[in-house]
């Protein structure tokens, strides 16, 4: 899976693609591919703080259950 470093680029190139297109349909494709980006960005550093949370409430259970 992208960092979410990585996804967040790639929706600034999308972005400046946008900014430069002189077709209307061209403009409105970069626009979306950007916002998708930034989503997946979005969704990546969620799923990456569930994980940690997970991790985290998983290893404090098992110190504190009795041997």
């Amino acid at each position: 899976m992208y960092e979410a470093t990585v996804l967040q680029e790639k929706a600034q190139m999308f972005e400046q693609r946008a900014e430069n297109a002189i077709e209307p349909i061209s403009k409105q494709h970069f626009k979306e591919m950007a916002a998708h980006y930034r989503s997946l960005a979005v969704e990546h550093l969620a799923f990456k703080h569930d994980e940690r949370v997970l991790a985290a409430g998983l290893s404090l259970a098992t110190r504190e259950s009795p041997p």
